[in-house]
């Protein structure tokens, strides 16, 4: 009878010895993003680490993250599944003191919820609970891309004749811009005579107080000027704005006209007598 207890609790003793799910693991997740501060309507990557830092090899492991409505999704890497805004990452069998990793990319909406986060479980009991969930939040930034362009009525005007300039000022988003301001002093070939437009135009300073532009959305304004007989015929621009700017090679411009040199020439007559005799000079 002691020999059928003995072998009945040696058995069950293996029995249970060859389940994984007695022993414990302690799983850990990490979740790493390219940059903590990404511009509305920029690309940002999320990189997600699975570890088990236990000695004891885990089996079963899976990861889920929610993609929050802050982003929207583009693509990842590894062997996961992505279902409405829910990142399914099934890893399987993760040994001792290892780790795997893989990547989600994304757009940064205009608004929205921007805390991105995963938990980790597997088969066995974790006793540290405290690490199987993690939470990378970036705070976007407002960005804006700002250019200025600049037309003219005549590239080759006659001397003192006027020309018009016209200078647009555009935002190509993804956010509205507040606080545009275009510096275009005229240089001195040139003479202010009248402007018009949006926004106020100083001919002293040469600023131009756009003010507000939406995205998406453009203003202009013409400046009138009179050609002098000589000076600097390149009239410059710059715009600049409220909001972070990280297309900065569309925010100047210039444009340049070849005057005429013109001359108002005139003949006139006189002679000494009009009624002189004849045979005289």
């Amino acid at each position: 009878m002691n020999n059928i207890f003995i072998r009945t609790f040696v058995s069950l003793c293996l029995l249970l010895l060859s389940s994984s799910s007695i022993f414990s693991a302690d799983l850990s997740i990490s979740i790493g993003v390219n940059n903590s501060a990404p511009g509305f309507g920029s690309e940002v990557e999320f990189t997600i680490t699975a570890s088990n830092v236990d000695v004891t090899d885990a089996t079963g492991v899976s990861v889920t993250a929610t993609l929050p409505d802050g982003y929207t999704y583009i693509s990842h890497t590894g062997g996961a599944s992505y279902n409405l805004g829910i990142l399914t990452w099934s890893i399987g069998n993760l040994t001792s003191t290892s780790s795997s990793d893989m990547t989600i990319t994304a757009t940064v909406n205009t608004s929205g919820t921007y805390g991105f986060t995963g938990s980790i479980t597997s088969d066995q009991v974790d006793p540290n609970l405290g690490n199987n969930t993690s939470t990378n939040t970036p705070v976007p930034i407002v960005i804006n891309d700002l250019a200025l362009t600049m037309g003219v009525s005549n590239a080759t005007p006659d001397v003192g004749s006027n020309v018009t300039f016209t200078l647009t000022a555009t935002n190509s988003g993804p956010s509205d811009a507040t606080g545009v301001t275009v510096t275009a002093g005229l240089p001195d070939g040139y003479t202010y005579v009248s402007d018009n437009g949006s926004g106020a135009y100083t001919p002293g300073t040469g600023i131009w107080a756009a003010g507000a532009i939406t995205a998406a959305a453009n203003k202009a304004l013409e400046i009138t000027a009179a050609v002098n007989p000589t000076g600097t015929y390149t009239f410059p621009g710059t715009i600049t704005g409220g909001q972070n700017d990280p297309t900065a090679g569309n925010n100047t411009t210039s444009t340049t006209t070849t005057p005429t040199p013109i001359t108002d020439l005139a003949l006139t007559m006189g002679v000494s007598n009009a009624t002189p005799d004849m045979g005289s000079n």
